[in-house]
């Protein structure tokens, strides 16, 4: 499934971990130019490193975790061939 890069969390003070919001809905959420150490903020953009990354459901339990693929910097999908089929199906609208 296609999913927004804002749906995921980093921890101020936390810059190791990418967090769902079932983790950290428990977290005070501020805007991340406000969040002191300990809030949550959203993502607004990640570099795409052609690798996939970690995406923790819990915090603190380094094995509930699932894997997301990155397409650009603000989209994000939940396997590799959900990104290869849209990656295929963007290449064809461009003809």
């Amino acid at each position: 499934m296609k999913h927004s890069i804002r749906e995921l969390y980093k921890i101020k003070g936390d810059v190791n971990h990418i967090y769902s919001a079932e983790a950290v809905q428990f977290i005070n959420h501020a805007p991340c130019g406000k969040a002191k150490t300990g809030d949550c903020y959203p993502i607004f953009s990640r570099v795409n490193r052609g690798k996939p990354f970690r995406i923790y459901h819990s915090i603190g339990n380094k094995s509930d975790f699932t894997y997301g693929w990155m397409y650009g910097e603000k989209t994000w999908f939940d396997t590799e061939e959900e990104l290869a089929h849209h990656r295929a199906w963007v290449a064809a609208m461009n003809y």
